[in-house]
């Protein structure tokens, strides 16, 4: 069963719940990443992958759907921590 909640962030995400116990999303998809990195989709299409953030495909050819591993963008998020003096 899917539903819809809330992350700590407030960010909308599918949860999969298997006989009630909830599964956490191991990836996310380009919207989901834009919105949760405030971006536009346009953005992480075209700057993430060089910014550093690992991209991974899934599919083939037109139909390829670009994913990113949640804990791969957490991490990243981390990493542009500027430290003001």
């Amino acid at each position: 069963m899917r539903v819809i909640e809330q992350d700590p962030a407030g960010i909308r995400v599918p949860v999969l719940k298997l006989q009630g116990v909830p599964m956490v999303p191991q990836f996310m998809d380009v919207r989901g990443t834009a919105q949760y990195l405030n971006m536009s989709v346009q953005w992480v299409y075209r700057e993430a992958p060089r910014a550093g953030l690992a991209v991974y495909r899934f599919g083939a050819g037109r139909n390829a759907k670009m994913q990113f591993k949640v804990s791969e963008v957490h991490a990243w998020v981390k990493q542009q921590k500027v430290d003001v003096a």
